[in-house]
């Protein structure tokens, strides 16, 4: 389940990256930089590969749970999101994820710290 909904997306957000890299190339160009698309490579490179990934918790709620618990989960594993989660992953994933598939199956979400 989880090769084919990530080639799922991969396929789904290839063809959203090339038009956003496409509008960022222009704005780029538009701010007068010699080779918009070098750039936009740059950034792409560093986003890849340097940025670093936070995973943002409160320590005061939240720590006792990752001490004790063999898995890192999400919140709805343990919060009851599923009917929100469930339509938002329809869409994004093409309905691989269904509302049968276990919490736990589903992907884990952070966020992408550029500070």
């Amino acid at each position: 389940l989880q090769k084919t909904c990530m080639l799922t997306l991969q396929k789904k957000s290839r063809r959203y990256s090339e038009r956003a890299r496409k509008s960022v190339e222009s704005r780029i160009a538009r701010l007068g930089y010699k080779n918009a698309k070098e750039e936009v490579e740059n950034i792409t490179h560093y986003l890849t590969n340097y940025a670093p990934l936070t995973v943002n918790v409160n320590a005061a709620t939240t720590l006792q749970y990752l001490i004790s618990d063999t898995h890192y989960r999400s919140m709805f594993e343990v919060s009851g999101y599923e009917e929100e989660r469930d339509g938002w992953e329809r869409r994004m994933f093409g309905g691989w994820y269904d509302a049968d598939t276990d919490h736990f199956e589903r992907p884990k979400y952070g966020s992408v710290n550029f500070c």
